[in-house]
C-alpha cells in the first residue's frame, strides 16, 4: 500500500483515472498491467465471498480500461507478509484457491482475448517445490473459474513465465501484445516478457 491514508474510497476514485487510461492508450501501449493487492477483498473464512464494496472499485478500473479497447492483465500482487504466510499454511492457500476461482468466475464473461489473469506477483517463495504446488493449485482454480482466459504463470521470485491457454495463436499474438506496457504501480515503465508459452489448459 502505497498511499498512507490506505484503502479509501477517495483512494480508489483518485489513483487511476479515466484521463489516465486515455493517456496511457495514447502513448501507444496495448494492455495495462492493473496491480490488485487481494488484501482489501480477501476474507478469511469467507475467501469466495467477496465483499461487493471493494469488487466494484476492481469493476470500475477494469471497465475503464477496456472501454479504451485496452488489454489488461488483473496481476494479483499481495504483500510480502501474505506471501510468507502462503507459503506455509495450506488453508492459506485452499482459501486464496477459492478467492481466485471467484474473481475469476466474476470476469468469465469479458472478451478472454482482452483480459488475463497474472496468479501472484514475485510469490517470494524459498522452496521452488512448495512454489509448484501452489501455483498449480491457483491456476487450477482459476481455470475452472475461467475457461477461456488466459493465465500468467510465475517464477517463484520473478516475474511471469508463461502463457496457459489452449488456443494455437497464443504465443504470437501475446509474444506481440506483451512486448511493451503499462503498469500503475510503475508509470512510464516498459516491461519484457520472453518466451511466452501456451500450455494445455486444465481440464
Amino acid at each position: 500500500m502505497f498511499d498512507p491514508k490506505g484503502y479509501t474510497k477517495e483512494h480508489f476514485q483518485t489513483h487511476t483515472t479515466a484521463e489516465d487510461i486515455v493517456l496511457i492508450k495514447s502513448m501507444g501501449f496495448d494492455h495495462v498491467r492493473l496491480v490488485v493487492d487481494p488484501k482489501p477483498m480477501f476474507v478469511e473464512g469467507h475467501a469466495d465471498e467477496i465483499p461487493a464494496e471493494y469488487l466494484g472499485y476492481l469493476d470500475a478500473a477494469v471497465k475503464m480500461i477496456l472501454d479504451q479497447k485496452l488489454a489488461i492483465v488483473i496481476d494479483m500482487h499481495a504483500s510480502s507478509a501474505f506471501k510468507a504466510e502462503l507459503a506455509k499454511r495450506d488453508d492459506l492457500v485452499e482459501e486464496f484457491a477459492d478467492f481466485w476461482r471467484a474473481l475469476a468466475r466474476h470476469y468469465s464473461s469479458l472478451n478472454p482475448d482482452l483480459v488475463f489473469f497474472e496468479i501472484l506477483n514475485e510469490p517470494e517463495m524459498g522452496d521452488r517445490y512448495r512454489w509448484y504446488g501452489v501455483q498449480a493449485k491457483l491456476a487450477t482454480a482459476i481455470r475452472q473459474g475461467a475457461p477461456q482466459n488466459l493465465i500468467f504463470a510465475t517464477h517463484r521470485y520473478a516475474q511471469r513465465l508463461a502463457a496457459h491457454g489452449s488456443r494455437a495463436k497464443a504465443r504470437s499474438r501475446h509474444n506481440e501484445r506483451l512486448k511493451s506496457e503499462y503498469s500503475p504501480s510503475l508509470p512510464g515503465v516498459q516491461q519484457w516478457l520472453c518466451n511466452v508459452v501456451p500450455l494445455s489448459r486444465s481440464t
